[in-house]
């Protein structure tokens, strides 16, 4: 199923009619607004061993609207667009 607005009143419409009796919907973007990216970082590295990813994934919470701190040649054609909050999105 695709991920639209549309897409999900659809799903939520199928639950209903299948005798469900809660539909819940979560919107995440915010929680990079919120959470603690140190600790973030922490569980991530439990996980992740190379240094550098998880250099890069620091650097890419702390740029926040929009904007990614210089992490070397790979991101160089990486295009960004601003947003008033939250975490940088691609284009």
């Amino acid at each position: 199923m695709g991920r639209s607005a549309h897409d999900a009143v659809e799903a939520a419409r199928g639950y209903v009619l299948a005798g469900k009796d809660w539909v819940v919907d979560l919107d995440i973007s915010a929680f990079f607004d919120e959470v603690d990216h140190d600790i973030l970082l922490a569980a991530i590295g439990r996980k992740v061993r190379d240094k550098r990813v998880l250099k890069l994934i620091g650097r890419y919470l702390r740029a926040g609207n929009g904007r990614i701190a210089a992490a070397g040649a790979s991101l160089d054609k990486l295009k960004t667009t601003s947003c008033d909050s939250g975490m940088p999105k691609s284009a």
